[in-house]
């Protein structure tokens, strides 16, 4: 069995995308208040996306996609920053790997290809760990506050 596609998965999905999920609950039917931040457009459409949705019967899911939509990631994604900042702190470890990403593009296969080797051999624990890390260093004061508000 090969581990490395269980293991991309779990970093896609717990650290590199950093999706948050929310199940919505409308028992007591929509409340809207308008969104300091968003456009009346944007306002509108949400509370016209809640209203029709009030009476739908199935399981309500709301997906925010982190980068850029949730929390704003600049100059790397959050991805880019945890593996930075480990190398960083762990010199020694596949220096080859970190070179060579240095000169391609960080959305290009060969450059996720290379984060996944970079971390093999860590347990998921410590993905996770350094996920955290990384991103309440990083990031958690960079979560846009109408998107808060949203969420």
């Amino acid at each position: 069995m090969n581990v490395v596609p269980a293991f991309f998965r779990k970093i896609v999905y717990s650290v590199i995308l950093f999706s948050l999920i929310l199940i919505v609950s409308c028992a007591g039917g929509v409340t809207f208040t308008p969104i300091d931040g968003f456009s009346d457009e944007a306002n509108s459409q949400i509370k016209e996306f809640l209203v029709k949705m009030e009476d739908y019967q199935g399981r309500k899911l709301a997906v925010f996609d982190g980068d850029g939509t949730v929390f704003g990631q600049s100059p790397h994604y959050l991805a880019d920053e945890c593996l930075y900042m480990y190398a960083a702190d762990n010199p020694k470890r596949k220096p080859g790997i970190i070179d060579k990403m240095k000169t391609q593009s960080n959305v290009s296969l060969p450059y996720v290809q290379n984060r996944v080797h970079y971390f093999a051999g860590l347990t998921l624990e410590e993905v996770r760990n350094l996920g955290d890390a990384c991103f309440k260093k990083y990031y958690s004061n960079k979560i846009y506050p109408p998107m808060k508000k949203l969420i």
